[in-house]
C-alpha cells in the first residue's frame, strides 16, 4: 500500500531567535523523531549572515551519541566543501557507529557567498555538477573497493582504504532537480533523490525525466526513491510535543513508498498535494519570508 515517510529538518541557525531558542526547538523536533522513528535530517550551511551556524557533520556527532536510536541524514552535504573521500570516510563511520543508520544526501553546492567567504572557489553550476558526477563515483567506489582507485578531472584517489566497509554501504542521496546534468548524475549514481521547493506538477515531470535518464542506462527507475523537502508549516495539536512558541513546524522532509513511486508521476503529484494541503494550513514560518513560497522559489536551480 503506497505510503509517505515524514522527517524533520533540525534547525542549525537561528532565525528571528536566540541561539538557545534555536537548540530547545531542536531539542523538541528530535524528541519527537525518536520517539515516533522519523528521521532527523541536517542542512551543510556554514553561514547565515552574522547568525549562529552550527556545522553539519560535527552536530551529528553529537546528536548520534545522545540519540542512538534515531536515524538520520544530511540535506545536503556541499560536495565542495569537503574532499569526496573524506566524505566517504565520515559517512562510512557515522553508519558504523549508528548500526546503519546513516544517510549521505549529497549535491553540487549552490550558496556563493559562503564559499567565498571561507575561501573555497565557485566555479560555474556545470562544473559542479561534473564534480557532484565525481564525488558520487569515489565516493561509491571507496564503500565497495579495496584498495579503490579514481582519476577524474576533479578528484582523484588512488590506492585508497575505507574500513570499514558497512555491508549494506550508507544509502546515497542526491539532491537537485536540473533536468539536463543534475538528473543524469541521479539516475547513475543515488539511492535516494531529493529536490526541493518544486509544484507537484514540476515534480511530476523531473520524475519523467529521471525515469528516462534511468531507461537510456538500463536502470529501472523504481530502485530510486523520490524525496522531497519543502518548508512546510502546520498547526500543531496539544499532542504534538514538537512545535516551537508558535504552533508551528517549519521544515519537513518527505519520502515516497516504492508503491507509491512505482505509479504514474500523476498519483505521485496527487499524493504530494495531499501532503502539502495537510502541512501548508497556516502562515508561512520566517524560513519562508527569507527563501521563499513553500512551493516554488527555494535555492537555485542547476541544469
Amino acid at each position: 500500500m503506497p505510503w509517505l515517510d515524514f522527517g524533520f529538518s533540525i534547525p542549525l541557525t537561528t532565525r528571528g531567535g536566540t541561539l538557545a531558542e534555536m537548540l530547545a526547538k531542536g531539542e523538541r523536533l528530535l524528541a519527537a523523531a525518536d520517539a515516533h522513528g522519523l528521521t532527523a535530517w541536517f542542512v551543510d550551511h556554514l553561514q547565515s549572515g552574522d547568525r549562529p551556524m552550527l556545522e553539519c557533520f560535527a552536530t551529528l556527532a553529537h546528536i548520534t551519541g545522545r540519540y542512538p536510536a534515531l536515524r538520520v541524514g544530511t540535506l545536503v552535504v556541499g560536495q565542495g566543501y569537503r574532499n569526496p573521500a573524506l566524505t566517504a570516510k565520515i559517512a562510512v563511520t557515522l553508519h558504523t557507529l549508528t548500526n546503519g543508520r546513516f544517510i549521505l544526501g549529497l549535491g553540487a553546492g549552490w550558496k556563493e557567498d559562503e564559499y567565498r567567504a571561507y575561501g573555497y572557489p565557485f566555479p560555474p553550476a556545470g562544473e559542479r555538477v561534473a564534480q557532484l558526477d565525481e564525488a558520487a563515483r569515489i565516493i561509491k567506489v571507496l564503500w565497495r573497493e579495496a584498495p579503490a582507485s579514481f582519476a577524474g578531472r576533479y578528484y582523484q584517489v588512488a590506492e585508497a582504504h575505507c574500513a570499514p566497509r558497512p555491508e549494506p554501504p550508507p544509502l546515497l542521496m542526491i539532491g537537485g532537480g536540473g533536468e539536463r546534468r543534475t538528473l543524469r548524475v541521479v539516475a547513475e549514481h543515488a539511492d535516494w533523490w531529493n529536490a526541493d521547493y518544486y509544484s507537484p506538477d514540476d515534480y511530476a515531470r523531473k520524475l519523467e525525466v529521471l525515469a528516462g535518464y534511468c531507461r537510456a542506462i538500463g536502470r529501472d527507475v523504481a530502485e530510486i526513491t523520490p524525496t522531497t523537502m519543502a518548508g512546510s508549516a502546520w498547526r500543531a495539536t496539544g499532542r504534538a510535543p514538537c512545535a516551537d512558541p508558535a504552533g508551528r513546524l517549519s521544515a519537513g522532509h518527505v519520502r515516497a513508498s516504492p508503491a507509491t513511486r512505482m505509479r504514474s508521476p500523476g498519483s505521485w503529484s496527487s499524493s504530494r498535494r495531499s501532503a502539502s494541503s495537510m502541512c501548508n494550513s497556516t502562515s508561512s514560518t520566517p524560513w519562508h519570508r527569507e527563501h521563499g513560497p513553500v512551493l516554488g522559489g527555494g535555492p537555485p536551480r542547476f541544469s
